[in-house]
């Protein structure tokens, strides 16, 4: 996201609070706006039907890929304003907080402004540590929820660079036993990586 200090999302009229998982509590058709668990938006939309629209982001699978892997690794709310004039309230919310979005934002330059690092890939295809993450939740021992939050602390501090090399060590050790889902991570994110990296290194 853009750099500076995010500006948080406070409600100006009626508004539901929940989570994507939880949306058949909220109004069905709303401008809804994602946040981190500060309040601080990431996504700003609007729907007819939200239990739908909610199936995708759950399903990771909706057509932004960087908001995509962002709901993988982080925890969230989603607030939902029920509005008759949904276009006009999504529009002004973008305006207002779009140096943080990753939308697509409708201004002088039409132009993503998203997220998207050197160590994402496309939609379904998973860095390896969020390839650990899943398998150790797909274990259904809560055990490991304090081995997943501090693996998520730990990505949350990192520099862009640091965290390419962390995914590329972790990559390194789930190898023979991912092979594929490693190789196919990296066709899609190996050059973007190396560039940030040999950045680094030629910068010191």
């Amino acid at each position: 996201m853009a750099g500076g200090r995010p500006t948080k999302y406070t409600p100006d009229g009626w508004c539901f609070c929940g989570t994507l998982d939880y949306s058949s509590r909220l109004p069905k058709r709303c401008v809804y706006i994602i946040c981190d668990t500060d309040s601080n938006p990431v996504y700003v939309g609007k729907t007819k039907n939200l239990q739908k629209r909610s199936e995708k982001y759950r399903s990771k699978t909706s057509h932004n890929t960087p908001l995509n892997e962002w709901l993988r690794e982080n925890e969230h709310i989603l607030y939902a304003e029920p509005e008759l004039f949904i276009s006009n309230r999504e529009f002004e919310l973008i305006e207002k907080f779009k140096d943080q979005l990753f939308n697509k934002v409708h201004c002088e330059q039409d132009n993503w402004v998203s997220a998207k690092k050197p160590w994402m890939a496309k939609t379904g295809v998973k860095c390896p540590s969020t390839i650990i993450i899943c398998k150790l939740r797909s274990n259904g021992n809560k055990k490991y929820n304090n081995l997943i939050s501090e693996i998520k602390l730990l990505r949350k501090a990192m520099t862009d660079v640091d965290r390419c090399v962390y995914e590329l060590k972790v990559a390194s050790d789930i190898y023979k036993s991912r092979k594929k889902d490693v190789d196919k991570w990296l066709s899609y994110t190996e050059g973007d990586m190396t560039k940030i990296i040999e950045g680094a290194i030629d910068g010191e």
